[in-house]
């Protein structure tokens, strides 16, 4: 069963001249069947592909976009690293995840929006 991450592993590999997975797994530096796993979704993504596969493949800002999604789609969770972040944003971040469950679609889209806007499409 392909996870969304693996479809857009897949994505890359087709619309990068159809890469096959042994070598994309080999620029990664990992096994084809450890990459086959985490397109399957059982092993989790490891972090320091974002800018792995950012650099080898060239990808864009709504590549990257799309990978972040996909990966929190696939995971089913989300990490935040909170260490270096200022307190207001600690608190920010507690916040939502306390609340994700009460937030409807309605209200999430508006947050998103004006998330988007304040930051300029990041």
């Amino acid at each position: 069963m392909r996870t969304e991450i693996g479809e857009f592993l897949k994505k890359i590999r087709i619309s990068r001249g159809n890469i096959f997975l042994r070598d994309m797994a080999s620029k990664l530096e990992v096994t084809s069947s450890f990459l086959s796993a985490v397109e399957c979704g059982k092993k989790k993504f490891p972090n320091d592909w974002f800018i792995k596969l950012k650099e080898i493949y060239n990808l864009n800002d709504k590549e990257i976009k799309d990978m972040r999604e996909a990966v929190a789609e696939t995971n089913k969770m989300v990490e935040i690293n909170l260490e270096n972040l200022p307190l207001s944003s600690k608190k920010l971040a507690i916040s939502f995840a306390r609340n994700l469950d009460y937030i409807d679609k309605e209200t999430a889209d508006f947050i998103i929006a004006h998330l988007n806007k304040a930051l300029g499409g990041k």
